[in-house]
C-alpha cells in the first residue's frame, strides 16, 4: 500500500492569476503534514471546432507551458520558502488527467469557480467530476476565500447513517484536532413531499432526534481513545441535509462530506446533498470515501 504521509498536495490551475484560495488553501495543507506542493495544469485540445481552426498542437501546449510556468513562479512568490513547489503539465480530458495523478497525490486541492446554473449545465463541473472519481480526498475551495486563525474554529461533518459514520467521523475528528477546532457533527432528516408530515409525525413521537443523537455518541464514544482531546458537539435538526450543511460552512473553517459507492457501475459516486454543498459552501468542502483507500490522509497522532 503506498504511504500517503509521503506524497504531494495536489492543486490543479485552471487560471494562473486566479487560484490564490485554492492555494493558500492547500499551503497550510501541506505545511502542516511535511508535504510537498505540487501545481498541475491538464489541458485538453479539440481541433474539430471553429474556434480552435488556427490552433495546432505546438501552439496549444506552449500556451499551457506558459500557464504552468505562471502558476508555479507565483506560488513560489506567494509562499516563499513555506513549502516546496513543483508544476506538472498533462495533456489530456481535464477531469481524467487530474484523477489519474491524483493517485499520487495525498490530497487535490480545486478552486471552486461560482459558475451560473446555465454554465454548469453546459460545461459541468471540473470540482464535481474530480471529486466523484478521484482515488484521495478532494479539497474544494470556493474562490474569494482566505484563512482566518479566529478564536474557536468549528469543523461540521454531516453523518447520515450513524451507524455507517465511523469511517467520515474519524476523517472529521482528525480534521478538527489538526485545526484544534471542535467538531460539530449535523444529522438532519428530511422526506420529499406529503412524506414529510408522516415522517415527522412519526419521529416526533418516537423521539427521533434523541435516538439519534445517542446513536452518534455512541459512535464519537468508541473513537474517543484516538480523538479525546477533540471535544465534539451532536447536532440532529429536520430539515433538508445540504441546505442545514451550507448553512453551517457560514460559521465553520471546514466542512467533511462523504462520497458513496454507486448503485450501479457507472453511476454517480457523488450524491444530491454532496454537490450542493460543494457547489454552494461558503468555506472550504472535504469530500471523502468510506473505504479503506481512502484512510491515511490524516491519521491519530
Amino acid at each position: 500500500m503506498t504511504d500517503r504521509s509521503a506524497l504531494p498536495v495536489l492543486v490543479a490551475v485552471d487560471d494562473p492569476e486566479n487560484f490564490d484560495a485554492a492555494l493558500h488553501f492547500a499551503a497550510r495543507e501541506a505545511t502542516t503534514r511535511g508535504s510537498g506542493l505540487e501545481i498541475l495544469h491538464a489541458y485538453h485540445v479539440s481541433l474539430t471546432g471553429p474556434e480552435n481552426a488556427l490552433l495546432d498542437f505546438g501552439t496549444a501546449e506552449k500556451l499551457a507551458d506558459e500557464t504552468l510556468r505562471l502558476a508555479v513562479e507565483h506560488a513560489t512568490n506567494v509562499l516563499g520558502d513555506q513549502v516546496e513547489v513543483s508544476g506538472t503539465l498533462i495533456r489530456g480530458p481535464v477531469v481524467q488527467s487530474i484523477v489519474d495523478v491524483s493517485a499520487e497525490s495525498r490530497l487535490v486541492v480545486l478552486q471552486r469557480r461560482d459558475l451560473s446554473r446555465l454554465d454548469r449545465i453546459v460545461t459541468r463541473s471540473t470540482s464535481s467530476g474530480v471529486a466523484a472519481h478521484a482515488h484521495t480526498p478532494v479539497a474544494v475551495v470556493p474562490e474569494g476565500w482566505a484563512p482566518v486563525d479566529g478564536p474557536d474554529p468549528v469543523v461540521t461533518v454531516g453523518v447520515d447513517v450513524p451507524a455507517r459514520g465511523h469511517d467520515i467521523l474519524r476523517q472529521a475528528l482528525a480534521e478538527a484536532r489538526c485545526r484544534r477546532a471542535t467538531l460539530r457533527v449535523v444529522h438532519t432528516w428530511w422526506s420529499p413531499g406529503y412524506f414529510d408530515d408522516i415522517e415527522m409525525d412519526r419521529v416526533g413521537s418516537a423521539g427521533w432526534a434523541t435516538e439519534v443523537a445517542q446513536e452518534l455518541k455512541s459512535v464519537v464514544d468508541e473513537l474517543h481513545a484516538d480523538f479525546g482531546d477533540v471535544p465534539v458537539t451532536i447536532e440532529t435538526q429536520h430539515g433538508r441535509p445540504a441546505d442545514s450543511l451550507v448553512e453551517a460552512s457560514r460559521t465553520s473553517v471546514l466542512v467533511v462530506v462523504g462520497r458513496h459507492d454507486p448503485l450501479v457501475p457507472m453511476g454517480s459516486h457523488l450524491g444530491p446533498v454532496a454537490r450542493t454543498v460543494l457547489r454552494a459552501a461558503e468555506c472550504p468542502v472535504l469530500l471523502v470515501a468510506p473505504s479503506d483507500k481512502h484512510r491515511g490522509w490524516r491519521r491519530a497522532e
